[in-house]
Formats: C-alpha cells, structure tokens, sequence
C-alpha cells in the first residue's frame, strides 16, 4: 500500500518528468497491472516515449 500511495503522491504534483525505478517491486500482481496500465496510459496522453 505504501508503494502505491507514494506513486501516487509522486503524480499529484504534475511534473515534468517522472523517473520511475523499479515502481511496482512489493506490490501484488493487480496492482502492479494497474500501475503498468497508468504508466502506458500517461505515456500516451502526454506523447512520451518509453525507455
């Protein structure tokens, strides 16, 4: 849980650029699915690429 709510304090504040490293270690396989989805989402809303 705590994984999940830093994430998304880390989105709240709209930044620029988001540097993730390793964000769904320590969560459970939905949640982890859920954060991969978000992550594809914002990528695609914004136009960033992924790496």
């Amino acid at each position: 849980m705590q994984q999940k709510v830093a994430i998304a304090r880390a989105l709240l504040s709209r930044p620029a650029i988001l540097l993730f490293d390793e964000p769904t270690t320590g969560l459970d396989p939905r949640s982890k699915l859920e954060v991969q989805a978000a992550v594809r989402e914002l990528r695609s809303e914004h136009g960033q690429p992924s790496c």
